[in-house]
This record gives C-alpha cells, sequence and structure tokens, in this order.
C-alpha cells in the first residue's frame, strides 16, 4: 500500500523565518534588528504576549540570526547549517525546552551546568525556555544568579503567555519585549494572501470570520484557515463556490446571533430558570462551552455598546463589569475540568450584574 504524501501544515509552512517576516510586531522587529546590526545583544531576553502572535518564532530567529555561518544579520540566510540545524531544531548550540514539562529545578540545574560549555559551531550558545512562568519557584531561584551574569557567548531567551506568574526577579534581569495581538486587517491580509498562494477559495466574509475567531494570533488564523479549505475540495476546484461566511460559522460550532440576543434578554429580565433551560439545551446540541463564551462574549461587547450611548454613565460601568466578568471567565474555562458546569454557574452570578442594564 503507498503511504500518504507528508503534509506540511499551514502554521508551519508559514512561520516566520526573518524578523522582518514577523507579523503585526513593527515595534519588536525594529529594535531587535538595531540590536543584532550594532552588534548590542542582551544576555537574556523575554518575550511576552497571547499565544500565536509570534514569540517562539522569534526567539528561533534570533538564534538564526546572531549565529548564521554567513554573517550576523536579522536577515538570516536560512541556507547555512547552523541555520537548517536551528530550524530543525537540531543545533547542538540551540537548546530548546518546555517549561511546562521541565519546571523542576533539576531540570533548571542540566541548564546551569551546561551554560557554562562553549557552543561546538556557533557563535552563541543560546537557551530557550518556552511557557518559563511554568518553573517552579526553586527552579526559579536556581536559575537567577545564571541568568544574571551568564557565561561569554550564553543568551538565555524566555517566552511566556502570562508574564504575571514570572518572578520580579527574573523579569529585571531581562531585555523584554511585548507581543500585541495581531490587528484584524493585517491577519486577514495575510488570510488572503496564503489562501490565494495555496489557491483556496475563501470568500471576504469567511476570512474577516476566520481573522475574528483567531483573536489575532497568526497560529490560530492558519489553522482554521487550513481546516475550512477542506470544505473547498472538490473533483473539479475550478467549480467550486468560495467558502462561504455560513460554512466557517456552521463548522466551528458558533451560536447564531438571533440566540445570543435571547441569551441577553434573559439575562435582562433576570429569568433564572430559562437561562439555564437556554444553556442546558445548548449544550445538549453539543455546544462547546469555551467556544460559546466567546462567541458571546463578543456579541455582548458589539451590542452593548450600540445599545448604550455615552452619557449613560451607570450603564456603561455595568457593560464594562459584565464583560470583565466574562473574560474572567473565559480564563477559568481554560483550565477548569467540567466546563459545563462553570458556565452555567458563572451565568447565574452574571443575572445579579444584569438589572437595569438596558
Amino acid at each position: 500500500m503507498d503511504s500518504a504524501p507528508s503534509h506540511q501544515p499551514l502554521y508551519l509552512k508559514y512561520r516566520p523565518r526573518k524578523l522582518s517576516e514577523l507579523l503585526g510586531q513593527k515595534l519588536v522587529v525594529r529594535i531587535l534588528s538595531n540590536s543584532i546590526l550594532r552588534r548590542k545583544l542582551a544576555h537574556a531576553y523575554l518575550l511576552t504576549g497571547p499565544r500565536g502572535s509570534g514569540k517562539t518564532s522569534t526567539a528561533r530567529i534570533i538564534a538564526k540570526s546572531i549565529n548564521c555561518q554567513r554573517e550576523m544579520s536579522p536577515e538570516p540566510c536560512g541556507k547555512c547549517s547552523n541555520c537548517l540545524e536551528i530550524s530543525k531544531g537540531i543545533s547542538p548550540d540551540v537548546i530548546e525546552m518546555d517549561a511546562a514539562s521541565h519546571r523542576g529545578v533539576e531540570d533548571a540545574a542540566r541548564i546551569i551546568e551546561r551554560a557554562h560549555l562553549r557552543a561546538q559551531k556557533s557563535r552563541f550558545r543560546v537557551y530557550i525556555l518556552d511557557e518559563v512562568h511554568m518553573l517552579s519557584n526553586t527552579a526559579f531561584n536556581a536559575l537567577l544568579k545564571t541568568i544574571e551574569e551568564p557565561p561569554s557567548k550564553v543568551v538565555f531567551i524566555l517566552a511566556t503567555t502570562e508574564e504575571h506568574k514570572v518572578p520580579q526577579t527574573i523579569i529585571s534581569r531581562c531585555q523584554q519585549f511585548n507581543f500585541r495581538p495581531i490587528e484584524l486587517e493585517t491577519l486577514k491580509a495575510h488570510l488572503k494572501k496564503v489562501s490565494e498562494f495555496e489557491q483556496i477559495k475563501v470568500s471576504e466574509e469567511a476570512l474577516d470570520r476566520i481573522s475574528k475567531q483567531s483573536r489575532g494570533g497568526l497560529r490560530d488564523a492558519l489553522g482554521l484557515l487550513e481546516q475550512v479549505s477542506i470544505l473547498g475540495l472538490s473533483s473539479n476546484s475550478e467549480d467550486s463556490e468560495p467558502i462561504s461566511d455560513q460554512a466557517v460559522f456552521e463548522l466551528l460550532g458558533l451560536v447564531s446571533e438571533d440566540k445570543l440576543e435571547k441569551l441577553l434578554f434573559l439575562l435582562q429580565e433576570q429569568k433564572s430558570y430559562e437561562v439555564l433551560t437556554f444553556l442546558e439545551q445548548l449544550l445538549q446540541e453539543g455546544t462547546n462551552p469555551l467556544q460559546f463564551l466567546r462567541n458571546f462574549l463578543e456579541f455582548s461587547i458589539e451590542t452593548l455598546e450600540k445599545m448604550l450611548p455615552d452619557s449613560q454613565r451607570e450603564k456603561r460601568e455595568l457593560l464594562l463589569e459584565i464583560v470583565s466578568r466574562l473574560f474572567e471567565l473565559e480564563n477559568s474555562l481554560r483550565t477548569t475540568s467540567n466546563t459545563s458546569l462553570k458556565l452555567k454557574s458563572a451565568m447565574i452570578v452574571q443575572l445579579s450584574l444584569c438589572k437595569n442594564m438596558y
């Protein structure tokens, strides 16, 4: 039996390989490019920001930029053995560690021991610690002295989605870069280029939907584009219609605006039983609680802002409180084991906030 041809996911195929290719992070690109060109490197970097915004890709680009055999440049050649090995994750001088699965003091001790070794074939030995906030306190304490005064020709690059969990003693010893969610129009324009290059027929409205759903994350956006691209496959691609917004809507399991508007009405009317019944029906239909909450949060912001004029200060403050609590609930749903129960209980709390909302 013939094996299926290998396929490279879009988020890997279109991963930035130079600083100039980094999407939506102009200030980060400018500062890092200048520091590399002027040979003013920091001994430790801290990259913070939401997932999919380019932190890990940037860490690898820095490693290639300072170790490229052609020249030390923010535009590494991508063809020399150092660049190729770093891209493949097999460079002996660039060590990547996922702190989520290597969070103990013994893992930190191994880094400290190896940090004193000379680079085998590169200018610098680079340590990339992803999701560094997951390290234990003892591991952070063990690393502190080494990060503060690393051996010569050693660079630490720490990346995290939760900066507030990183000890201030570590943060103060790093040059920090904050990655922002990629702006909607920038993300949509990039997805349009990728879809054209990959010959994916998709409507403008569908690209809008995908861009909004990814919430500023390039990895998620490309993952969604690849997922919906399957909808456009047919025996004769020339005759196929562009993927519609409705098709994306159904594929992602989003809840219709009519239902979301109904929930807002039930919250307004303080109908606890009806709210619980409404949620139970959605969950019985297979609606993902986290996906629904994000859907409802986005709808709430868009709809309520239109309904509340700027002059109604008290109602605007109430809206901000509701949205803030929904954001908190979204974060807690990511880690809870019983998302359905958590969603129901949180919505009951919302009822106490919704009185006189309209």
